[in-house]
């Protein structure tokens, strides 16, 4: 058995009203309960159907996911196309702690995740995970932050070109991956590959060279592995 510590609580101005939500798992179900019921609550009307419809139809776009799905935002919720439904959602932090809070309208289900520390995968991902799986997809093909933690560590390693004239070393950097020359040709080369369109058997990224050129990288999946296509030179996973 463990002990407790008191501690002082987090303090930060976003957590005041309206841009912060205090709440237990089981409550900010229930939340998500209310809105998902049109504004009613075990049968009693809590909002009119009015204001949250208000609340979920999306007056700005917030960010483009690694998919090409816009993430809009409407008064309080993060909306975006899921699997043919609607997902309205949201997430948070207070440093320590984290949640996340989503339904999906067309579907008529939703699920509240929240975690103690910091998670290797965070209840933002989790939480369309678990839908995923309530409709029966994969969530590693139906969450990007999922699909692109998978695709990336299968493209990190070694890559050389016919007779090793050109070698490349891929590793993984933040949400993408980072190219770095092997070879006395390049020196010492470092570019950051950002995502562009991620799939099955072909990804493709974007890079900035020094000299400001914007160039394409694509990684290829065939039969017998996989190949790293960057300007003139096609070079094949060693290890």
């Amino acid at each position: 058995g463990g002990s407790s510590t008191p501690g002082t609580f987090p303090f930060d101005e976003p957590i005041h009203a309206p841009g912060g939500m205090l709440s237990s798992v089981r409550e900010l179900g229930r939340y998500g309960r209310m809105h998902l019921n049109g504004g009613e609550l075990d049968g009693e009307r809590i909002l009119s159907e009015a204001r949250i419809e208000e609340a979920r139809t999306p007056v700005s776009q917030r960010e483009t996911l690694v998919d090409g799905t816009p993430q809009e935002y409407a008064y309080g919720w993060m909306v975006r196309e899921f699997l043919g439904d609607t997902l309205v959602c949201h997430g948070g932090s207070i440093g320590v702690f984290t949640a996340f809070i989503g339904y999906l309208r067309e579907a008529g289900i939703g699920v509240a995740v929240q975690c103690t520390t910091q998670p290797e995968t965070h209840p933002m991902y989790a939480g369309p995970a678990a839908l995923a799986v309530a409709l029966g997809e994969e969530p590693t093909e139906a969450v990007p932050h999922l699909a692109l933690k998978r695709g990336l560590s299968e493209l990190t390693g070694e890559y050389a070109s016919y007779r090793d004239i050109m070698t490349l070393h891929v590793e993984q950097m933040g949400g993408g991956l980072a190219l770095k020359a092997e070879s006395d040709r390049e020196g010492a080369m470092e570019l950051p590959l950002v995502p562009k369109n991620i799939g099955d058997d072909v990804w493709e990224f974007t890079t900035a060279e020094a000299s400001g050129a914007a160039v394409p990288i694509r990684f290829e999946h065939h039969e017998d592995g996989m190949d790293l296509y960057y300007q003139r030179w096609r070079l094949h996973k060693t290890a």
